[in-house]
């Protein structure tokens, strides 16, 4: 289990084979797995949707758990709220039901000092928490 006030993670397996795999690439040109997290790439508004796409996801993204953990809304009155996300595909979908005005809109994902993400690219790797505006 994570724990936000403890700033050493558990699998150290994990975290350095990712570093191991970022050197190889990198500095070898010797791709052996994966290591990029995906990061906010863009957000586009449709309809009553905000789809959102990210930089290194190769296959998809998957939730670890029924929902998407910190994942927050603000519309024009500036009150941040749990907001309800799916993925589709490589996308994130975030619905902006029941904001009180849609001129504008923000989105975050673990953008403050207690969120545990579980949001991962297919791949087993974190998303880089976000925030944005639309």
């Amino acid at each position: 289990m994570s724990n936000v006030e403890d700033i050493h993670p558990r699998d150290k397996r994990g975290a350095g084979l990712r570093l191991s795999y970022l050197a190889l690439d990198d500095t070898y040109g010797k791709f052996v797995g994966d290591y990029e997290s995906p990061v906010f790439k863009e957000a586009y508004r449709k309809g009553d949707k905000v789809f959102i796409t990210f930089d290194s996801v190769k296959k998809g993204l998957i939730i670890k758990g029924s929902k998407i953990e910190g994942l927050k809304i603000s519309g024009d009155d500036g009150i941040w709220k749990e907001a309800t996300g799916k993925i589709e595909g490589d996308k994130l979908v975030v619905s902006t039901n029941g904001l009180q005005s849609t001129t504008k809109v923000d989105i975050s994902y673990c953008f403050d000092d207690d969120s545990i993400g579980n949001l991962f690219s297919t791949e087993g790797i974190p998303v880089v928490a976000f925030r944005t505006r639309i």
